[in-house]
């Protein structure tokens, strides 16, 4: 994760506000046509630590099992490719009890638009 990204999902000083609150966190990747994808290529939630403001969690990569992003993927070590992507932060804004009873109301707090130079090059000899 870029220093940029992981400050604006785990330093903002948003994070009282969303203190003990589920944050889920979806990265899309932008396409050949320069267009978002429909579905996020990498996605987290975790739960906010309230007393320690943080929010700190790894990213599941995603892919259809017939796409040649998944057979990248098998045949190599998974990564994000290169490129440019948006991140959604959503915040649940269910009350205690509701989300006791998994009644989660998820809400977009906010984007981030970002141009990645993941996987970084091998400087292996």
């Amino acid at each position: 994760m870029s220093k940029t990204l992981a400050k604006a999902c785990c330093c903002s000083n948003r994070l009282p506000a969303w203190g003990d609150r589920l944050v889920q966190v979806d990265v899309y990747a932008k396409n050949a046509a320069g267009e978002w994808e429909p579905r996020p290529i990498a996605t987290s939630d975790r739960l906010v630590w309230g007393k320690g403001q943080q929010w700190q969690h790894m990213f599941t990569l995603l892919a259809d099992a017939d796409s040649a992003r998944a057979q990248t993927w098998r045949t190599a070590k998974p990564a994000l490719p290169r490129g440019a992507y948006q991140v959604r932060v959503l915040v649940d804004r269910a009350t205690a009890a509701q989300a006791e009873r998994g009644q989660h109301r998820l809400e977009l707090a906010g984007t981030l638009e970002a141009t990645s130079g993941w996987p970084e090059k091998d400087t292996a000899p």
